[in-house]
Order: structure tokens, then C-alpha cells, then sequence
């Protein structure tokens, strides 16, 4: 891998690519992937597709966080904002059907301000693959990872309250509770704001 871009958000990005891989990437992949990959930091929050669009660009967090909700409506009919999954640094963020198969999603998606990110989009992914045909499978094997990502925190939401809170906290690092409010933490968890607030407190 080159090794001019170590210690940088690309950098960094292809260290997580090489670590998905079980043989070393070729020559062709680097020679075709560094071009493409540009690092951007988020002066606001970024909206990145509403239900019905289709996302094909894929985002290395390098720093901050992603957030992906819907909006639901209470009792009274008011609209209200319900998590149903957060992305953590060092990770790649995408709609899986959307990236690949060019389907609508069912979500907002959102990067939190200040971020830095690399953008990699599906047009890029098709250049990619025809210099260096083991992009497919490095594509497959991240996939597998946001799997394995997506059952870990499934099991985290069937744990008892204070345990979740715990698991949530090791999973994604404190940090996150300096991108979010509490509202949108506590939806994700199933917990109301003033019970996680208790959880927190210690109550």
C-alpha cells in the first residue's frame, strides 16, 4: 500500500480497506483507488439522503459521527425523530441496497457537523473494479463487517437497561454523547430522555 498518505484520514481509510482483506490489495488497487479519495471536515451538519432517495456514496468517518432516523408521530400526531442506528468513527457509512443495488432507502441519513470524511461513490466503485477486480470482494467484506457490526448492537438493545447503557458506551465510544442529544440517544436506546438521564445520574 503507499505509504505517503499514513497518518491521514485516506490513510487511515485504506488501513481499515487493507485489514478487510485476507491477501495484500494490488498495485492496480492503490494506483486506482488514491486518486478517487479526498478528505472533507463538515462545517454543519450534513444531510445526506431522505426516505426515498438513493445514496450511492459511501463515507469514511474519520472523525464524528452518523446517525440514520425516521419520523414517527406521537399520540397527539406530532412528529417526532426516532433513532434507529448510529456510525462510529473508523467506519465506512452507507445504505447497503441503495449503494448497490440502486434502491430507494427508508431513512434520513446524517453526518454530525465537524466530521471529517472520504466520500466514495458508487461511479468511482465501477471505475475501481475494472483495474482491480478484488474491489468486489473487498466490498463483500465490509459488508460482512457491518453485519457483524449490526448483530452486535441488536444483542446491546435486549440487554437490561443500565447494562445497554454500558454496552452502548463501549460500542461506540463516549464521545458520541458530544454529537448527540440526549433525545436522540434515548430514542435509539427505547428509553425516554428523563430515564436516561437517571441512568446517567445513577439512579
Amino acid at each position: 500500500m503507499n505509504t505517503e498518505n499514513a497518518g491521514t484520514p485516506v490513510g487511515r481509510l485504506l488501513a481499515y480497506l487493507k485489514s478487510k482483506m485476507q491477501t495484500e490489495l494490488t498495485a492496480a488497487f492503490s494506483a486506482g483507488i488514491i486518486p478517487m479519495l479526498n478528505a472533507d471536515t463538515l462545517p454543519k451538519l450534513l444531510l445526506l439522503a431522505k426516505p426515498g432517495d438513493i445514496l450511492q456514496t459511501a463515507f469514511w468517518l474519520d472523525t464524528g459521527y452518523g446517525r440514520a432516523y425516521k419520523i414517527l408521530y406521537d399520540k397527539e400526531g406530532l412528529p417526532f425523530e426516532r433513532t434507529i442506528d448510529f456510525f462510529k468513527p473508523g467506519k465506512i457509512m452507507l445504505d447497503p441496497t441503495a449503494f448497490f443495488e440502486g434502491q430507494p432507502g427508508n431513512c434520513y441519513l446524517e453526518i454530525t457537523k465537524d466530521a471529517v470524511i472520504v466520500p466514495f461513490t458508487r461511479e468511482n466503485f465501477n471505475l475501481l473494479q475494472l483495474s482491480a477486480p478484488e474491489a468486489l470482494t473487498l466490498a463483500n467484506n465490509i459488508l460482512a463487517d457491518g453485519q457483524k457490526d449490526g448483530q452486535e448492537k441488536m444483542e446491546m438493545l435486549k440487554l437490561p437497561a443500565k447494562a445497554c447503557y454500558e454496552a452502548f458506551k463501549g460500542i461506540f465510544g463516549q464521545g458520541i454523547e458530544q454529537y448527540f442529544p440526549q433525545k436522540h440517544i434515548a430514542s435509539y436506546l427505547g428509553f425516554s430522555r428523563e430515564y436516561l438521564n437517571g441512568l446517567k445520574a445513577g439512579k
